[in-house]
C-alpha cells in the first residue's frame, strides 16, 4: 500500500512566511531597538525632503521658473515661526559624488580609508536636477587645421532621460553626440568631426542638450584654426655615444617620465640629439631637466639652426633649472635638431631629461582675446576666479585678474605665463569680506596688446554644507613649490616637493589652512602615488588639537577620503613617504578639501505654506522627532545654477539626507 502525504497549501505557506517575517522583525528590533527606530525616522526624513523639493519644483514650473520669494541663497529653516529659526543644521548633504569641481572628469572619489564608520542616504541622481545641465563641454584639440580629427565631449546630468545631444561646430556643420559612458540621466556624450572648411580664425562650438520633456540647455567650447605656432616636441633621436636610455621619453609630452643619462663618470657626458622630421621655424626652446648643484656643473644645449650648429646655452643652477621648465632664446630660423648633454662634477650618478620642446614661431602675431568665466567655490572670505583664453594671438600669452568692491577694481593679480588658446586659467583669492559684492575681470597680454575681458561679479557668503576649499597654506620648511595649487579646485595643477637622492624618506609637512569658522568631519585629497611613493600621512587640527586621520597607501591621482568625529577645524597637514631613499623625484599634491558638516541657519525662517499648500503639497512636513509647523527642522537654500537644496537638519546615525533640484 502506498502512503501519500498532503503538501502545504498556498495559504498555509503564506501564513508561515508572514510569521517568520514578523518574528525576524521582532528579534531585530529587540536586538537594537534604538537603531531600528532611528532608521525608520531617517526613512521618513528622506521622504519629507523629497516631498518639499518636488513641491518647490512644481511651483517653479508654474511660475516662469521662479522659486517662492522666501527662498534665497541663505540657509533657512522651513516653518512659520518668528523665533528659534537660527539652529545648527548638521550633516545634511547626502551626495557623495564630486561634480562641483570644474575638472569633474578627474574627481572620482575613492574612500579607501575610513577611520570612522559613516552611513549615507543616497538620493537618486535622477532627482537631482530639473532639466538637463551640461556640466562640462570641451573640444580637443583646441588648435586644429583641415584634416585633423576633433573630439567633442559633453558631461550631462538630467532628471529626465536625454533625448538628443548635438554640436553646432562653428556654423560649419552640426553633428550628433552619442552616449559613451554612464546613463541618459548622467553620462558622457561624444562625437568626432573631421575638420574641414576652416579659415585662420577662432571658432565656437555650441553644444545643445534636449531631454525627453523638450527641455533644452546649451554650452559653448572655443577652438581655432590658428596661425601656425606653439610648442612642438621632437619626433626622433640620435644617441651617438649609446649613453642614454629611454630616449623617447624626452619628447613624450609627459614631465613625469624621462630619458636617463647613464654616464656615471665626471666631466662631460655624451650628447643626446633630438630630431624633427620637418624643419621648424623657431626662435626659442624650453627644457625640463634634472639638475642638482652637488653633482652637476653645467648643461650644454645647441640647435641645428639654418644648417649650422649654434650654441644656445651653457651653464645652469639647481634653483632655476631643477625639474622645471626653462626657456632659452636664439635668432629665428629653421631648426631640425637640438642636442643636450651634462657636465658632471661628481661621478656615480644618473641624471634625467624630462622633456625638451621648441617653439614654432608665427610671423604674424595679433591681439589676443579671452572670456571671464563665472566665479566658483565662493566662501565668506575666499573665491576662485576663472578666465579662458579664446585666442592667444599666435604666441603664448599672459593672463591675470583684476578685482575689487567697485567696477574700477583696485587689486590686480600677478601675470600667469604660457597660456594658449583654449586654456582655462584660475586663481584662488583669499582675505575677502563676508557679504560683500565684488567685481572682477580677466586680462590677457601678448607682445601685440593687453586686452580687458568682460566684467563679472559675485557676492561672498558662507559656503554651503559640503566640500569646501582651504583658504590658505603654510610651508614652514620652504620645501614645497606652488603650494597654493593644492587648493585651486583644479586637479590638473599641483603643489610639489622634491625628494633628492638619499634624502630622508618622509617629505616635510605642507599645512592646509581654513581660518574661518568651519565645522568639518572629513577631508579628501588627490595626489601622485606612483612607484616612488608608498604612503601619505594626514593630521587635522580639530577642536584645538591634532588628530591623525590617515596614514597609509593611497590610489594614484584619485580622490581619497578620510573621516573623523566632527568639530571645529582650522588646518590640516599632509606629508608623503618615499618608497626608495635612493631616487630623486617629486611628491605632488593636486587638491585638498575639507567637508563642511554643518551650518547655522538664518534668523528668519522660510514659510513655504502659503506658496505650496494645498496646490503642490497637502501640508508642509516636519521632522518626526521634534519638528513643528513653526520649525520643521528641515532647511532650504537656493544653490548654484538655479537649484534648491532641502536638508534634514536632524538626521540620525550620522547619516546625510538631502535632495537638490
Amino acid at each position: 500500500m502506498k502512503e501519500t502525504r498532503k503538501a502545504f497549501t498556498m495559504i498555509e505557506m503564506i501564513i508561515v512566511i508572514l510569521a517568520i517575517s514578523i518574528l525576524a522583525a521582532i528579534v531585530i528590533l529587540a536586538l537594537n531597538p534604538a537603531k531600528q527606530l532611528a532608521e525608520t525616522r531617517n526613512a521618513q526624513r528622506s521622504v519629507d525632503v523629497k516631498t518639499v523639493a518636488n513641491a518647490v519644483y512644481q511651483y517653479a514650473i508654474d511660475n516662469n521658473g521662479d522659486f517662492p520669494p522666501v527662498i534665497d541663497d541663505s540657509l533657512r529653516i522651513i516653518g512659520n515661526g518668528t523665533l528659534g529659526c537660527d539652529i545648527v543644521c548638521g550633516n545634511p548633504v547626502a551626495y557623495l559624488d564630486t561634480k562641483e569641481s570644474l575638472w569633474a572628469q578627474a574627481a572620482i572619489m575613492s574612500p579607501v580609508h575610513m577611520p570612522t564608520a559613516r552611513a549615507a542616504t543616497m538620493v537618486g541622481e535622477a532627482e537631482r536636477l530639473a532639466g538637463p545641465n551640461i556640466e562640462n563641454a570641451s573640444v580637443y584639440p583646441v588648435k586644429v587645421v583641415p584634416g585633423d580629427t576633433m573630439t567633442i565631449t559633453a558631461e550631462i546630468e538630467s532628471q529626465n532621460s536625454m533625448e538628443k545631444v548635438t554640436a553646432d561646430i562653428g556654423n560649419i556643420e552640426t553633428v550628433e553626440l552619442f552616449l559613451e559612458e554612464g546613463t541618459k540621466q548622467k553620462g558622457v556624450w561624444k562625437a568626432q568631426w573631421i575638420v574641414r572648411d576652416t579659415d585662420v580664425k577662432r571658432y565656437v562650438t555650441t553644444i545643445e542638450a534636449t531631454d525627453n520633456k523638450g527641455q533644452k540647455t546649451t554650452k559653448e567650447a572655443h577652438w581655432s584654426d590658428p596661425p601656425t605656432s606653439g610648442w612642438v616636441s621632437p619626433d626622433g633621436y640620435i644617441d651617438p655615444g649609446n649613453q642614454w636610455s629611454d630616449e623617447t621619453r624626452a619628447y613624450d609630452d609627459n614631465t613625469a617620465t624621462y630619458a636617463q643619462n647613464t654616464y656615471g663618470g665626471t666631466g662631460w657626458g655624451q650628447y643626446m640629439t633630438l630630431t624633427f622630421s620637418s624643419p621648424i621655424t623657431s626662435n626659442k626652446l624650453r627644457v625640463n631637466a634634472d639638475y642638482l648643484d652637488a653633482q652637476i656643473q653645467e648643461v650644454d644645449i645647441d640647435v641645428f639652426l639654418d644648417g649650422v650648429w649654434t650654441d644656445v646655452f651653457q651653464g645652469g643652477d639647481e634653483a632655476t633649472w631643477n625639474a622645471q621648465w626653462t626657456e632659452l632664446t636664439y635668432p629665428q630660423g629653421e631648426v631640425t635638431q637640438v642636442r643636450f648633454r651634462y657636465n658632471y662634477s661628481a661621478g656615480g650618478y644618473w641624471f634625467w631629461l624630462f622633456e625638451l620642446q621648441v617653439y614654432q614661431a608665427n610671423v604674424t602675431i595679433v591681439a589676443p582675446s579671452c572670456n571671464t568665466l563665472n566665479a566658483v567655490a565662493i566662501q565668506e572670505d575666499a573665491v576662485i576666479l576663472l578666465g579662458q583664453v579664446t585666442d592667444d594671438g599666435g604666441e603664448p600669452a599672459q593672463v591675470r585678474f583684476q578685482y575689487g568692491t567697485t567696477p574700477s577694481f583696485g587689486t590686480t593679480t600677478s601675470w600667469a605665463n604660457n597660456q594658449e588658446t583654449g586654456d582655462v586659467y584660475n586663481k584662488a583669492i583669499t582675505g575677502l569680506t563676508n557679504g560683500q559684492k565684488y567685481y572682477f575681470r580677466a586680462q590677457i597680454q601678448n607682445t601685440v596688446a593687453t586686452v580687458d575681458c568682460d566684467t563679472k561679479e559675485f557676492e561672498t557668503k558662507p559656503a554651503p554644507i559640503g566640500w569646501v576649499l582651504p583658504t590658505g597654506s603654510d610651508d614652514p620648511s620652504g620645501s614645497w613649490e606652488n603650494d597654493e595649487r593644492a587648493s585651486d579646485n583644479n586637479t590638473s595643477t599641483y603643489a610639489r616637493s622634491y625628494h633628492p637622492i638619499n634624502a630622508p624618506v618622509w617629505s616635510e609637512y605642507l599645512y592646509i589652512t581654513h581660518p574661518a569658522t568651519l565645522t568639518a568631519d572629513r577631508i579628501r585629497f588627490y595626489a601622485r602615488a606612483e612607484a616612488e611613493i608608498s604612503a601619505a600621512d594626514i593630521d587635522v587640527f580639530v577642536d584645538g588639537q591634532w588628530i591623525d586621520v590617515f596614514n597609509g597607501a593611497f590610489a594614484d591621482k584619485q580622490w581619497v577620503e578620510a573621516s573623523f568625529t566632527d568639530g571645529t577645524v582650522t588646518q590640516a597637514r599632509i606629508r608623503f613617504e618615499a618608497a626608495f631613499a635612493n631616487r630623486g623625484f617629486f611628491w605632488e599634491l593636486y587638491e585638498f578639501n575639507f567637508y563642511k558638516s554643518s551650518a547655522t541657519t538664518s534668523i528668519v525662517c522660510a514659510d513655504l505654506e502659503p506658496y505650496l499648500a494645498p496646490d503642490y503639497v497637502v501640508s508642509i512636513p516636519y521632522d518626526p522627532t521634534d519638528g513643528t509647523d513653526e520649525n520643521t527642522r528641515y532647511a532650504i537654500a537656493q544653490t548654484d545654477f538655479d537649484r534648491i537644496t532641502v536638508y534634514a537638519c536632524q538626521a540620525e546615525l550620522n547619516e546625510d539626507i538631502n535632495i537638490t533640484r
